[in-house]
């Protein structure tokens, strides 16, 4: 009997997994091999989650030999073989050119390429018909891979998702509705940080722009186009927009914090099992007592290190050999050539074992080009990074990481072998690299929800249900001016105008209190009195019929509006006085008042001048800057006399001397995303006086 109902059991249990099962098809081409891998991965979890899933794989780069994929469960599969003839890729020539930097004509001929592959596919008609008739649940194509979305046009696919396997950038999140604000939104492919200076917001919005109108038809129009000849009324941006749920490789606690709709969801770091235990030919080496510690040298799949410029190898080279108790792990393509055989602290192989070599405890930093799955692995097992980055969006995961006080970078352009020294002594003995990297790999550990789970649950979400609208912004419908309908019509103008207002939804930031206080981590503003306004009043043309007039506003004697100010300057004070305790922080120590000279010149010796602050910098950020120099007694932010707005420039005042003189070498650090000027204090007896000055040009007056 027994045995009976353990039957039953299991094929009730069969058929529930069978009536929940979804058959969904992924669209993995054969052209970069991170992003082969990256798909491939995503593929796999969904597999072993008990869904039926197919690839369709049309090859392009015929020099990658795997598929991505490793689960059995995928049983389906539907290939176009690579056609070297007809859309031929020199990935080898790409990846020695790419260190000279992305050209132009580099991405136009990458476009090219890639618009008669995606040719080929929209032709491929056996396989386009085998996919429609399989009627998927749903179908999931990369962002890079803008091919997919006519392939979900052709088989007539109605639910699909769209993955990232890196960041999103402003561009991006505009297609699904979200259009950027240029005073914290960093360009594309940049080294900008979501804290700009004027300069910055004005280089993002050309940046927007630029992409808008130049980049986006080389990247994008190639590979449309071919679409559009089979499909003449196919939109991109519209059929991206629909896509159920956008899935993007990025951490939130990393990455920048920009505006998103629900439809985004973040799925970093789905592999975060256990690490393995090294193979021998690894622990022998990291075990060994003479080894302090090791650092992982790797640069991915797409940069090559075999590729990379002699001298920039030799860089390298020769500054390992100045730290010959610390072991460089370096992934190096070709071992054959016969680099780093004569230095004994350099391991080189053609594949590491990278994530397990990261979760070492002897572990002390990765040097990389600064790709999306290499940040999000050091982010995850608390390593330093020190970053090389080549193109692409590896010089913003490189500012990136240094706004988030992981690590650094390195200009390949004007590398030498002191500079690798200087880097490699300041990441491997500097503690607050290391303290900020493991406080963000615990936060990363913490988190409520794995991602792998997240990212099952979603894809079924949208396997039942697709794009439902609920979670669509409008914005995904409106362009960079939007019309807006117009209540009455103004007087003296057109038809058009008289229907339309063009607003547009470019705008720069204005410094304001509120955002130097979100400088300080707080958006608790409930200190703020509410002051009582005026309502507004809106004034209708008489010839409109159906509105009556408004009545008339209250008067208001002359005593009362007299105390209502003061009543508001009373409250003003009061707002000012508690921004200050807020702003100045635990610097706000007054300055002293009728110094004699020598207390003057003694205060003097014992501080510095600081130019080129960033003007939304608070004294509290200036002191804890320079604090590593030594205890700071007093900073100070230079304010306008009448305005108290910043000058863009401030004074340190340190407990001693000593302290002083080692805060010069503080000049030309980056703080604040500039780079400042340290110099001693001059007494104010030794400044020149405005009013006694000579002026520094000739005049006939």
């Amino acid at each position: 009997m027994a045995k009976v109902q353990l039957i039953a059991f299991l094929l009730l249990a069969l058929l529930a997994v069978s009536a929940t099962a979804f058959k969904i098809l992924f669209f993995i081409p054969i052209f970069g091999i991170s992003h082969v891998n990256f798909s491939g991965r995503l593929a796999d979890i969904i597999a072993q989650a008990g869904h039926e899933v197919a690839v369709y794989q049309p090859v392009l780069d015929e020099t990658i030999k795997t598929k991505g994929f490793k689960s059995p469960n995928i049983t389906k599969y539907f290939a176009l073989p690579g056609k070297a003839e007809d859309y031929h890729f020199d990935i080898e020539e790409f990846e020695k050119a790419i260190w000279g930097g992305m050209t132009m004509e580099m991405m136009k001929d990458m476009s090219k390429s890639r618009g008669k592959f995606c040719e080929a596919i929209m032709n491929d008609k056996e396989n386009i018909a085998a996919l429609k008739a399989e009627n998927f649940d749903l179908v999931v194509t990369e962002l890079f891979e803008l091919c997919g979305y006519g392939l979900i046009e052709a088989i007539g696919a109605k639910k699909y998702v769209t993955t990232s396997s890196g960041n999103l950038f402003p561009a991006h999140l505009a297609i699904f509705g979200i259009k950027p604000h240029h005073s914290y939104s960093p360009a594309a492919m940049s080294t900008m940080t979501e804290k700009m200076g004027f300069i910055d917001r004005l280089k993002a919005f050309g940046s927007y722009l630029f992409f808008n109108l130049v980049l986006k038809d080389i990247l994008m129009g190639p590979i449309i186009r071919p679409i559009q000849q089979r499909l003449p009324s196919f939109k991109m941006e519209t059929t991206i927009s629909k896509s159920a749920f956008v899935f993007v490789n990025s951490e939130d606690h990393v990455s920048y914090t920009l505006p998103r709709t629900p439809k985004i969801i973040t799925i970093p770091n789905m592999d975060n099992d256990k690490p393995k235990p090294l193979a021998e030919k690894y622990s022998t080496i990291v075990d060994s007592p003479k080894t302090r510690g090791i650092v992982l040298f790797s640069f991915g799949s797409v940069v090559q290190s075999a590729a990379m410029p002699a001298h920039i190898k030799t860089a390298f080279l020769e500054a390992f050999k100045e730290f010959p108790d610390v072991t460089f792990f370096w992934k190096y393509e070709k071992p054959e050539d016969g680099t780093a055989a004569d230095i004994p602290n350099v391991f080189i192989d053609k594949w590491l074992p990278q994530r397990d070599l990261l979760h070492h405890p002897k572990m002390l930093a990765f040097i990389t080009h600064g790709g999306q799955n290499s940040l999000n692995e050091a982010a995850a097992t608390g390593v330093p990074l020190l970053s090389l980055p080549i193109f692409a969006d590896q010089p913003s995961n490189t500012a990136l990481l240094t706004y988030r006080g992981m690590g650094f970078g390195l200009d390949h352009k004007t590398i030498t072998k002191d500079k690798v020294v200087e880097a490699l002594n300041e990441i491997l003995n500097s503690k607050k690299y290391k303290e900020k990297a493991q406080l963000i790999s615990r936060m990363i550990q913490a988190r409520p929800l794995s991602t792998k789970e997240s990212f099952i649950k979603h894809i079924e979400f949208a396997a039942e249900f697709g794009d439902t609208g609920t979670l669509s912004a409008e914005g995904a419908n409106q362009s960079v001016f939007i019309p807006l309908v117009s209540t009455a019509p103004k007087p003296n103008t057109s038809a058009f105008h008289q229907n339309f207002t063009f607003v547009p939804t470019i705008s720069f930031k204005v410094i304001t209190t509120p955002q130097i206080a979100q400088k300080q981590g707080t958006d608790d503003w409930s200190f703020l009195p509410m002051i009582p306004t005026a309502p507004s009043v809106t004034t209708i043309p008489s010839s409109s019929p159906s509105v009556s007039p408004q009545a008339p506003a209250p008067t208001v004697t002359r005593e009362e509006q007299l105390a209502l100010w003061a009543l508001e300057q009373t409250k003003l004070r009061d707002i000012h006085a508690q921004w200050c305790d807020r702003y100045y922080g635990k610097y706000q120590i007054p300055e002293p008042l009728d110094l004699t000279p020598e207390e003057e010149a003694e205060i003097s010796a014992r501080s510095v001048y600081v130019g080129n602050v960033d003007y939304i910098t608070t004294n509290e950020q200036l002191g804890d800057f320079f604090s590593e120099a030594g205890p700071v007694k007093r900073a100070r932010i230079a304010l306008h006399k009448h305005n108290r707005r910043p000058l863009g420039y401030g004074y340190v005042e340190f407990e001693d001397s000593e302290s002083a003189t080692a805060a010069l070498a503080f000049t030309n650090k980056h703080f604040n995303g500039r780079t400042i000027r340290v110099s001693s204090k001059k007494p104010k007896s030794e400044l020149p006086n405005p009013r006694t000055q000579k002026p520094n040009r000739y005049s006939p007056y």
